[in-house]
């Protein structure tokens, strides 16, 4: 397919449009820099995907992304490979305090889509969020992926998550190597559900996901697993250590009663024994040791009554 720009108001040679570098300079990439400075150097002519290609060294298939990326900026428009100025938007765009609020495409069955324009309108127009992208570039060492700035802008702007409590999530995300964009939207979610709205509450949040995560090591050398728990499991994990303050030895010897038991692992074969260790008021090891005692006492005295009463109905016959 070939494209062709119409230079119109940019009739000057090699002219550069100045919401490219006020806006787009960051939030850009460079591939998508590299066709608009070519089809800005050759305005006026026909250039097919695959001459852009191979002067700026990218896939062919980029070439489209690239230019798809400007006509969503809004700073060119585009009709049958016919590409133009858009010259509304882009005097829009000198005056971002015209947009009141940022625009996405809505979409139940996934996240929300913040078009370039309207994230480059919220970091322009907010320190905070300005902040947390300068921030997340640091963290990342590199200028952020589009996967990533989508992410900033869902946690922030669509999950109202404060910029502060963000940032500080993102940081703990990188301590434990799960800094993926999938992985803080949805433990970000989480947070806004459990209304984590100041420094306060994230540190005491970031403080017990901490400590789960040492739990949940454990428990995976001590069930000898090495894929992640599903979150049914995660919870029993949670329910055994934070509500019924249960030790390592009392889940591991529970752990080993259900294997004698079923031949199995089993989370709610678990959670049954250790619910009804915690019922009986069992907090140490010594005391299930003692239930054991009491159980074989009983199973003993059960059989010493069959045992006599057996021999009764052999008197009686005789």
């Amino acid at each position: 397919m070939s494209f062709k720009l119409d230079l119109g108001e940019w009739s000057s040679v090699f002219a550069v449009p100045t919401p490219v570098v006020d806006y787009y300079i960051k939030l850009a990439h460079g591939n998508a820099i590299k066709v608009l400075l070519y089809f800005l150097r050759y305005g006026g002519e026909e250039l097919s995907a695959t001459e852009v290609a191979e002067k700026t060294g990218i896939a062919e298939s980029d070439v489209s992304d690239a230019l798809v990326f400007w006509v969503q900026a809004g700073l060119l428009t585009e009709d049958n490979g016919r590409l133009a100025p858009a010259k509304e938007n882009i005097e829009k765009m000198r005056d971002p305090m015209m947009f009141k609020s940022v625009k996405k495409i809505p979409d139940i069955s996934r996240d929300p889509l913040f078009m370039p324009k309207d994230i480059a309108i919220a970091v322009k127009g907010s320190e905070e969020i300005s902040f947390l992208f300068k921030e997340c570039e640091r963290l990342y060492g590199r200028p952020l992926k589009p996967a990533e700035q989508q992410m900033l802008m869902i946690i922030s702007e669509e999950n109202g998550l404060r910029p502060e409590c963000a940032l500080m999530l993102i940081e703990y995300c990188f301590s434990i190597d799960k800094a993926t964009p999938g992985y803080i939207k949805k433990v970000a979610k989480g947070w806004v559900e459990k209304e984590i709205d100041s420094i306060a509450k994230a540190e005491e949040e970031i403080r017990q996901m901490r400590a789960y995560g040492s739990v949940e090591s454990e428990m995976k050398r001590l069930f000898d697993r090495n894929s992640a728990f599903s979150e049914e499991q995660k919870a029993f994990i949670s329910k055994w250590t934070s509500v019924y303050n249960m030790t390592v030895e009392m889940i591991d010897a529970a752990y080993q009663k259900t294997l004698n038991s079923i031949n199995k692992m089993d989370f709610k074969y678990m959670d049954k024994i250790l619910s009804s260790w915690w019922n009986k008021g069992y907090r140490l090891s010594k005391e299930i040791d003692q239930d054991k005692k009491s159980e074989k006492m009983q199973s003993s005295s059960f059989d010493i009554e069959e045992i006599q009463k057996a021999q009764l109905q052999k008197h009686w016959k005789e």
